[in-house]
């Protein structure tokens, strides 16, 4: 991800369906990626794997991955108060949308219009 995220232009491909197209900085800013009312979020603990699966669970967090030692998360704004509140041996900061994070976004709305 990296490699791409230096290019000009990038495309994302998925089960064979061009998904999005554009320079980094247009795919970062979709609104699809960014939806209203939502913050992107790195959460930085001890063991981030191990937080994952309490992060997936907590109201109004719409994903969580792992990102390197951290947890990037999409969740709703209204919502980061009580999170800070249930996490409070994390450190959170609001975060731009990586690459990685747009993609794994269009991908859950590609799974959820699937189902």
């Amino acid at each position: 991800m990296d490699e791409a995220e230096r290019c000009g232009r990038v495309g994302y491909i998925y089960l064979s369906n061009l998904i999005a197209i554009g320079t980094v900085a247009e795919l970062q800013a979709l609104s699809a990626a960014n939806p209203a009312g939502t913050s992107r979020i790195q959460i930085t603990v001890q063991n981030a794997s191990q937080l994952l699966d309490i992060v997936r669970r907590i109201v109004g967090v719409q994903e969580a991955t792992i990102f390197g030692r951290s947890i990037h998360a999409l969740v709703d704004t209204e919502q980061l108060s009580a999170l800070r509140l249930q996490l409070p041996q994390a450190h959170i900061e609001a975060i731009e949308p990586s690459l990685e994070d747009v993609f794994v976004t269009l991908t859950y709305k590609i799974m959820e219009n699937s189902k």
